[in-house]
C-alpha cells in the first residue's frame, strides 16, 4: 500500500483521470447553437453531439468496471483514456472540417472516457486504507459534478475566443495529462471471475439508438411514418421466452404459503389469482 506522499499523488492522478470525461460530457451544451450553424444541421440533429457521448458512456461504464475486475483496473483505465484521447482528436478535426457525421462519431468514442469513474473507484478501493477510502470516493464523485458544471461555464468564452474546435483541443490537453498520470498508478490484481456478455453489450446501444433516433426525429419525419414505426418496432433486443415460475420459486416469493405444495405453478393472472396477490403483497 503506498505511503503518504505517494498516496496523495495517487489520489491526484485518480481525480485527473476522472475530470476530462466529466468536462467533455457537457462542454458542447452551450455551443449547440454555434455548432448547428457551422455544421448546417437542424437543431434536433445537432443534439446528437451530446447524446452520442451520453449513450456511449452509459454503455461503457458498467463494461469498463467489469473488465477492470477481470483484467486489472489500471490497464483498462489507460485503455479508456487512450480511446478518449483518440475521440477528442477526431472530434476536434471534425469540428474544424465542419463534418457533422465525424463529429458525432468522435463524441461517441469520447464517451468511452466515462469508464474512468468506476475504474478510479476500483483502484482507490484496492490501494487505499479504509479510513481514507470514503474521502477519496467523495472526491471522485464530486469531480463528476464539478467537471460537468465547468464544461457548461467555459464553453461559451472558449468558443467566442478561439472557435468550436478548441472545445476539443482544450480537452485534449487535459486528457494527455490524465493519461500520463494514469500510467503511474499502482497496478491492481484481477480479482473477478466470469465473463462479459458481448451480445448484450451490442444490443444495448443498438436498442437505445433506435429509440432515441425515433424520439428525436419523430416530429420531423412524422410519428406515423414508416421510418419512425420501423425504429420503434426494430427492437434489436429480444426478451427471453416467458417462463412460468416453478413451484419452488412461487413458494419463495409467496408470503401466505397458500401456493406451497402445488403440483404446478399458480397462475399470475387474473388479478384475483393467488400468485398475483402474493407477489403484490411481497413488494
Amino acid at each position: 500500500m503506498p505511503g503518504g506522499p505517494e498516496r496523495t499523488g495517487m489520489v491526484a492522478a485518480l481525480l485527473a483521470a476522472a475530470f476530462p470525461a466529466s468536462l467533455a460530457q457537457t462542454i458542447v451544451i452551450a455551443a449547440l447553437p454555434v455548432l448547428r450553424d457551422e455544421l448546417d444541421v437542424p437543431a434536433a440533429q445537432v443534439t446528437w453531439t451530446l447524446t452520442a457521448f451520453m449513450l456511449a458512456g452509459a454503455v461503457v461504464t458498467p463494461i469498463a468496471g467489469r473488465l477492470g475486475d477481470l483484467y486489472g483496473h489500471r490497464r483498462i483505465l489507460v485503455a479508456c483514456l487512450l480511446l478518449f484521447t483518440a475521440g477528442t482528436v477526431a472530434a476536434g478535426l471534425a469540428a474544424a472540417a465542419h463534418s457533422f457525421g465525424w463529429l458525432v462519431a468522435g463524441r461517441a468514442v469520447q464517451g468511452t472516457g466515462s469508464g474512468a469513474f468506476p475504474l478510479a473507484l476500483g483502484i482507490a478501493r484496492s490501494a487505499l486504507p479504509p479510513h481514507r477510502l470514503r474521502g477519496v470516493v467523495a472526491l471522485v464523485s464530486a469531480v463528476f459534478g464539478i467537471g460537468g458544471s465547468a464544461g457548461m461555464v467555459v464553453a461559451g468564452p472558449l468558443v467566442d475566443a478561439a472557435g468550436t474546435p478548441w472545445l476539443f483541443w482544450a480537452t485534449l490537453v487535459l486528457a494527455a495529462g490524465a493519461l500520463a498520470l494514469a500510467t503511474r498508478l499502482p497496478a491492481t490484481r484481477p480479482g473477478g471471475s466470469g465473463r462479459i456478455d458481448p451480445v448484450g453489450a451490442v444490443l444495448l446501444p443498438a436498442t437505445l439508438v433506435c429509440l432515441l433516433l425515433a424520439i428525436s426525429q419523430g416530429r420531423a419525419w412524422g410519428w406515423g411514418s414508416a421510418r419512425v414505426i420501423g425504429l420503434f418496432r426494430a427492437r434489436p433486443w429480444r426478451w427471453p421466452p416467458s417462463r412460468r415460475p416453478s413451484c419452488a420459486s412461487a413458494r419463495r416469493w409467496s408470503t401466505c404459503g397458500c401456493c406451497a405444495g402445488a403440483d404446478r405453478p399458480p397462475p399470475r393472472w387474473p388479478p384475483w389469482s393467488c400468485a398475483w396477490r402474493c407477489s403484490v403483497r411481497s413488494r
